[in-house]
């Protein structure tokens, strides 16, 4: 992991980026922020949680306005319940507002799908990153990530740039560009119980520029889980 955040990123001991919305889901949805879509409610014990087979969706629903422009450049976080094995937990980006994915998916987006297995030695999850263009799902890419009960999952959007960083200190960067405008929203599929989405936040960019990184300090950096989603060149793309 460390020669991938060396190849790719710069990290930084910056404070962590506010986020404008902060809800947790085991209050409910609140309609205020999120639209709805498949089957999908907030239980006071696991938060988002759905047991269909094709699951639910929730979507940013208001405008995230930025100097690039709206709903274009975003941060969204979420902290997952992870007690048991099995369920899909998913992070959109640059969703419409009908995005779903599953065996029957609708609308445009960009997905990771995490799909969590608890053993006797511990808890991995697949991760698979999808993208829906033109009625056509695609798989980017895939990889095994180590999971937690109460982990998180940071996803920077930056023009066709995501950055995804969990706080076990994972990181995926993917480029894809045929995506356009759209919102980030979570959604889960298959859950049992024990299992769910706990909260979602949303905010825009860091727009603070990285700086020298000293060796001698990057394991501290990112060992202290004070990463910044950032790497060098990410401010001119």
């Amino acid at each position: 992991m460390r020669s991938l955040l060396w190849t790719l990123c710069a990290v930084l001991p910056l404070a962590a980026n506010t986020y404008f919305v902060s809800d947790a889901f085991t209050g409910g949805i609140p309609a205020a922020n999120w639209l709805s879509n498949g089957t999908v409610s907030g239980t006071s014990a696991d938060g988002l949680w759905s047991a269909a087979a094709n699951g639910g969706s929730v979507i940013y629903k208001n405008a995230i306005n930025d100097p690039a422009g709206a709903d274009l450049l975003y941060e969204f976080t979420t902290k997952l319940k992870i007690t048991a094995s099995g369920g899909t937990f998913v992070m959109y980006s640059r969703a419409t507002p009908d995005a779903l994915t599953g065996a029957a998916p609708q609308g445009t987006f960009y997905a990771a799908e995490f799909s969590p297995t608890l053993t006797a030695g511990g808890c991995t999850m697949t991760a698979n990153y999808y993208k829906r263009v033109g009625m056509t799902v695609y798989l980017l890419a895939a990889q095994t990530l180590a999971c937690k009960d109460g982990m998180t999952i940071r996803w920077a959007q930056r023009n066709g740039y995501a950055a995804i960083l969990t706080s076990l200190n994972e990181l995926y960067m993917l480029y894809d560009g045929s995506v356009g405008l759209g919102r980030p929203g979570f959604g889960v599929r298959a859950m049992p119980a024990g299992n769910g989405i706990l909260e979602g936040k949303v905010g825009n960019l860091e727009y603070v520029p990285p700086g020298n990184i000293v060796p001698t300090s990057l394991r501290s950096a990112v060992f202290d889980k004070r990463v910044d989603l950032a790497w060098r060149g990410w401010w001119t793309m």
